[in-house]
């Protein structure tokens, strides 16, 4: 005698397991299948298209280093020499000078004069424990040197190297560190008046 299960009254869960499928994704499925009657198709326009080709050639020159595509970000290719100084610059240095006991910071005037000679005409500083009001120094009483690379030396009267320069924004500003022994001190310079000519 053949035995038919009545399926309907079968639990749903238990229809899986006669059917020899543990999972759900084993199980054969019956549910309908969802098909788009029209598939709509985008066409892009000629105009369209050039433009998304030019949009990539751009990102591609703006991130990979393709030759011919660098951007120089100078105006012209100027290089400096001691004439890019010249005028007179309102400066201060900080830091640590060992041989005055430790910190120090000053301010003052220094004339450069375009040819190499320079000097500070005026200035006041502090350095623990004392300090120095406004004090004039005749001029000039050093000299200095810059190299086509816009770098460059500071010396005392005596041509004792001092400090290392930069000269920034075609001359209009100088960066400097020092380069004494027992002495760590950077300072900036900015030029007050423009000079003519």
């Amino acid at each position: 005698m053949t035995i038919k299960p009545n399926y309907a009254q079968i639990r749903r869960g238990h229809l899986r397991e006669i059917a020899g499928c543990s999972l759900r994704s084993q199980c054969p499925r019956h549910e309908p299948e969802f098909k788009p009657k029209n598939i709509r198709r985008i066409k892009m326009s000629k105009l369209g298209k050039y433009f998304l080709l030019a949009t990539g050639f751009a990102m591609l020159a703006t991130f990979a280093r393709i030759p011919g595509t660098n951007i120089n970000v100078h105006a012209d290719d100027r290089v400096c020499s001691v004439a890019s100084l010249k005028g007179k610059y309102a400066w201060r240095r900080t830091g640590v000078n060992k041989s005055m006991g430790g910190p120090v910071a000053e301010m003052g005037l220094d004339v450069f004069n375009g040819d190499g000679k320079r000097g500070i005409t005026r200035s006041t500083g502090i350095s623990y424990p004392q300090s120095y009001d406004w004090t004039n120094v005749p001029w000039p009483n050093g000299s200095y040197t810059v190299d086509p690379d816009c770098t460059g030396s500071v010396f005392n009267a005596n041509g004792t190297k001092i400090e290392n320069i930069i000269v920034l924004d075609g001359g209009k500003r100088f960066s400097v560190i020092s380069f004494e022994p027992d002495k760590v001190v950077t300072g900036e310079g900015t030029r007050l008046e423009e000079e003519n000519d």
